[in-house]
This record gives structure tokens, sequence and C-alpha cells, in this order.
């Protein structure tokens, strides 16, 4: 198997805090168009509200964290209860400066776990709720988590007439 290299760590990890200050970048943007009175509102009784979709991203990024810095996951050996835990974590969260904290908080734990990244540790496959998953994969998927509910976010504003594209940045294209 082929060592890699500083240069190619460091490269890694540049693109790895890259797409997790783009994916975070781009959540707190599209969620700063949530008017206050539709912070806790939901399309229907099982669909999480706006805040409970950042505090969420602000949970799951506390978990990515851990696992890029070693500490393995305490999770239950059911899928069922795995994904009620998920789903349960951070859903008591109703304010917004509570969910953007948390999403500063833990992203910011990511990129310094990232600047403790060892070759060695590319060639583990930490667990998850899935299943064991690359260390490579753990290193860039909170910015891309977070690009997904960023996503969603958009749709729910659209369900209350906000149809303006909140979540591209300047210069990027828009088909309209």
């Amino acid at each position: 198997m082929q060592t890699m290299t500083k240069a190619d760590l460091s490269e890694t990890i540049a693109q790895a805090k890259q797409i997790v200050e783009a994916g975070k970048t781009r959540l707190l943007t599209v969620f700063k168009f949530v008017p206050d009175d539709k912070l806790n509102w939901s399309p229907s009784p099982d669909a999480r509200t706006p805040v409970q979709i950042v505090s969420h991203c602000g949970a799951a990024n506390d978990a990515f964290a851990r696992t890029i810095r070693g500490e393995k996951l305490e999770l239950p050996s059911d899928p069922a209860e795995i994904a009620a835990m998920i789903r349960k974590a951070a859903s008591e969260v109703t304010s917004r400066e509570v969910a953007v904290r948390m999403v500063e908080d833990a992203a910011a734990d990511i990129l310094a776990a990232l600047d403790n990244v060892k070759p060695e540790d590319l060639e583990t496959s930490p667990m998850s709720p899935v299943g064991p998953l690359p260390f490579a994969w753990w290193m860039s998927f909170a910015g891309k988590h977070m690009e997904g509910h960023a996503h969603q976010l958009c749709y729910i504003q659209t369900i209350w007439g906000d149809f303006d594209d909140h979540v591209l940045g300047p210069g990027e294209f828009r088909s309209r």
C-alpha cells in the first residue's frame, strides 16, 4: 500500500476544511432567511423544524469531530435505536442562537481535529451508524451533511412562499 506523503495529507486536510467551512457557511446563510416566526414551524408533526435541522447538524458535527479525534461513538446495536437516537439528538433546541452556536462550535471542533490527522488515520474505517466508513469520508462529510440540510431549509422556505435562492453564493450559476 502506498503511504501518503506529508504534502498529500496537508492537501487532503485543507480540502476537508474547505468543504466543512463551505457547508457551515451555506447552512447558516440559508438559516438567516428563516423568519423568527417560522423557526419552530414544521410542515408535518414528524418533520423537523428549521431550528431542529440546524441543531441536528450541530449534534452530528460533534459526533464527526469526536470520530476524527479517534474517539469511539457509543451506538446502540439496534438500527432502530440508532435512528431514534439521531432523531432525538438536539431536538429540544428551539432557539436560533443556540442552534447557530452548536454548528459554529462543532465545526470549529472538526477543524481543530483535522489539524491532528496523521497518515495512519487514513488507513482506518471508524464505525458509523451504518457500519465502518473510511476515515477520509469522516473528514469532509460534515460539510456535505450541512449542505444537504441547507437544501432542506430552502425547500421548507418555499412552503411559506419564499422562492429566493438563498443557498447559492455570489457568482454561482442561477438557472432562473
